[in-house]
């Protein structure tokens, strides 16, 4: 995704109103309101896929209203679904209240006037989907309410992955392309709705086991900088340090002793590949976040029984 807007390089006063801009800008047309409007942090990243578009949002806390006179001016013709990877936001709409919290996700309408309301710090992907393609291929009674969907697993799982690859690698999709795969996206969620609009929001324990997986998700694709600490895992994913360290104990392990395993295991992996043999075992060590060969010998042989050297003399000797 790119990042299309962020308050951090603006003063701190002009940042809420910058927001305000942005919402509309990138969203619908909107009236914005914050407690703290002075110190206001916020940014969307965004791609766009085709007809539809999926982003990621931070929002500090705020209320977002849309009336009939936003809507009267028509500028989007949309579905929004939220999935939610840090806090939670209310969804109001028709008479109806849904909250979209980790693992649990609301789909609204943007033809109809809504209230999101927002009490602390949120983070979400927002799938945005023309409204025609989600109509012709779901009941209209499903879409006829304020819908709250389980993607802690299952199918609500696969489709928030699935859109979050897409949106991530969005730039090298052909037009043609872009259009079919939001075709595909739209038949996936109207069959995720169709078939998990009747189950329970998920409890927290499984709202735990998917954050952690989110989080596991992230640190490996960070496995080669050495400056990752569960401070800066934490302040990237947006929650706090001690939920970070609870939900890897709540997993069995420590943050710290995971991302050692992970970077243990890829060095392995590198040091047993013929395409890294061009490559010395302290320059792969290194380029995971170890930063003393010692130190290193010794993890890796408690980890596998043998030493870095012989690891890689094994796949010499079978070449």
């Amino acid at each position: 995704m790119k990042t299309v807007f962020s308050t951090m390089n603006l003063e701190p006063k002009k940042r809420f109103s910058a927001w305000q801009e942005a919402i509309c800008e990138h969203y619908l047309k909107v009236d914005v309101n914050s407690p703290d409007r002075d110190n206001y942090e916020g940014f969307i990243s965004k791609s766009v896929v085709g007809p539809a578009a999926v982003s990621d949002v931070f929002l500090s806390p705020q209320d977002i209203v849309r009336n009939r006179q936003h809507i009267a001016h028509l500028d989007k013709d949309c579905f929004y679904v939220t999935f939610p990877s840090s806090g939670s936001i209310v969804v109001e709409q028709n008479g109806q209240r849904q909250v979209s919290t980790l693992g649990t996700a609301v789909l609204f309408d943007t033809t109809l006037p809504y209230r999101l309301r927002c009490r602390d710090f949120h983070q979400a992907m927002y799938v945005e989907m023309p409204r025609s393609m989600l109509i012709d291929r779901c009941p209209a009674d499903k879409l006829s309410k304020v819908l709250a969907l389980n993607f802690a697993d299952g199918l609500g799982w696969a489709l928030s992955t699935f859109c979050g690859l897409i949106a991530a690698d969005s730039e090298s999709l052909a037009p043609g392309i872009a259009t079919h795969v939001v075709s595909e996206i739209a038949d996936l969620l109207a069959l995720y709705i169709d078939s998990e609009s009747a189950r329970k929001p998920v409890d927290e324990k499984l709202s735990c086991k998917f954050r952690l997986q989110s989080l596991k998700t992230y640190i490996i694709s960070r496995l080669d900088d050495p400056d990752l600490t569960p401070g800066i895992i934490a302040r990237e994913n947006g929650i706090s340090l001690r939920y970070l360290h609870y939900l890897f104990k709540v997993g069995g392990t420590s943050v710290s002793e995971w991302i050692r395993e992970q970077r243990l295991k890829r060095c392995h992996q590198k040091l047993t590949s013929a395409k890294f043999e061009g490559e010395s075992i302290t320059a792969i060590a290194f380029s995971l976040g170890f930063n003393s060969s010692s130190h290193f010998t010794r993890l890796f042989k408690q980890k596998f029984g043998m030493t870095p050297r012989f690891a890689r003399h094994i796949i010499e000797q079978n070449e």
